[in-house]
């Protein structure tokens, strides 16, 4: 079987198990909680199929022993209770994951069905055991802006320890160079084990500039600090020139190139650029790039043609002005660069082409050149 036989086989087989695997579901696919002593606790599960064929229930990971079903198999589909019957103590503590898996039962004489494998699913069961004492776990997060609106921080913040907590967060707005800029407070107050507890703090954005800053929330408590970071963008209405074509052949309409980037948190309509190619103070040729949209952020490459016919080899400057517009506002962006202008490299082919004639050429003259010696002395003989 050739190489492309091959690939053309095994995408057929893969396309089959997404197929398959997507024709089975297990429903609700994640549950989460806190671990009490002895606790004894029931999870209904939704079985779809469409496989046609029986299935077969079973539990993998850390507490899948303590796991007991309703049914063990079924066949198509079906709704099958997993039972969980924890012990008093679960040790070391931290979150412990089980799987709820349903898979094609084999038949061992016929075989799985593709490449022999039988199609499965799981959903996860995360129990978290508390730690020992007092222990915090957090999270933060929130959004990009643009100058002037505002950045809602969300700092979730989750008890896992078996001791209250008295907390005072805080959160601290730093540049993309690591300078402290900012502290936001939040109240102090008592997180109880096994509670979460979500917090919002707003920034105002109008005494900072575009660019790239992170967000840290920090909590001290006992003798830990639990910590979260964000990283947040805050933008302007600017288009910013990343790259572009530096050298040009010369020869007949030749392609030329911007690489773009947005700095907006929304979307900007129809950047484009216009080119204007001088020698020094004489402008020689100026032409006008496709356009493009940019969503938030974005980068995108632009381009144009123009007749390099006047040019001839050496550096040349280049005035590019980007507009673009972003709610109803026009603005651009100009940059003066350098482009190298170069002559068209000769074909390879001419290369050989040359030399060839050039070797046979100085074969004739010494051809020739032999030729005339010999009878030159011929000549001489004959007078004797």
């Amino acid at each position: 079987m050739t190489n492309r036989k091959r690939l053309i086989a095994f995408i057929f087989v893969v396309l089959i198990l997404i197929s398959s695997i997507s024709a089975l579901r297990i429903s609700p696919p994640r549950i989460e909680g806190n671990f009490q002593p002895g606790m004894e606790t029931e999870i209904t599960y939704t079985i779809d199929s469409t496989l046609n064929r029986n299935l077969e229930i079973y539990a993998r990971g850390d507490l899948a022993q303590y796991v007991t079903f309703s049914e063990n198999k079924i066949f198509q589909s079906g709704v099958v209770v997993a039972t969980f019957k924890l012990p008093e103590t679960i040790e070391p503590p931290g979150p412990k994951k089980t799987y709820i898996g349903v898979k094609e039962l084999v038949d061992e004489e016929v075989g799985a069905g593709a490449m022999g494998t039988a199609i499965g699913i799981e959903a996860l069961v995360l129990i978290h055991v508390p730690y020992p004492g007092k222990y915090l776990e957090t999270s933060l997060s929130g959004s990009n802006a643009n100058i002037g609106e505002p950045i809602t921080f969300n700092l979730n913040v989750i008890s896992r320890g078996t001791e209250n907590v008295i907390m005072k967060p805080r959160i601290e707005i730093y540049s993309d160079t690591d300078v402290l800029l900012e502290t936001i407070d939040f109240m102090e107050r008592e997180i109880v084990a096994g509670e979460t507890i979500d917090l919002k703090k707003v920034l105002e954005t109008f005494n900072y500039g575009s660019g790239n800053y992170y967000a840290v929330s920090k909590i001290d408590y006992s003798d830990r600090t639990a910590e979260s970071r964000f990283d947040f963008r805050i933008g302007d209405l600017v288009v910013n020139i990343l790259n572009y074509s530096k050298q040009i052949l010369i020869g007949g309409v030749q392609y030329f190139w911007v690489e773009i980037e947005s700095g907006w948190n929304n979307r900007i309509d129809g950047a484009f650029a216009d080119v204007v190619i001088s020698n020094q103070s004489q402008e020689i040729t100026r032409f006008r790039t496709s356009p493009t949209d940019l969503e938030a952020w974005q980068s995108n490459t632009i381009s144009g043609y123009f007749d390099t016919t006047p040019f001839v080899p050496g550096v040349y400057n280049a005035n590019i002005t980007v507009n673009y517009y972003g709610r109803e506002r026009g603005k651009s962006t100009s940059q003066l660069v350098q482009i190298e202008f170069v002559k068209k490299p000769m074909a390879k082919w001419l290369k050989i082409s040359i030399i060839s004639g050039a070797v046979v050429l100085g074969v004739i003259v010494l051809l020739i050149i032999f030729l005339i010696i010999r009878k030159i002395k011929n000549g001489k003989g004959k007078k004797k």
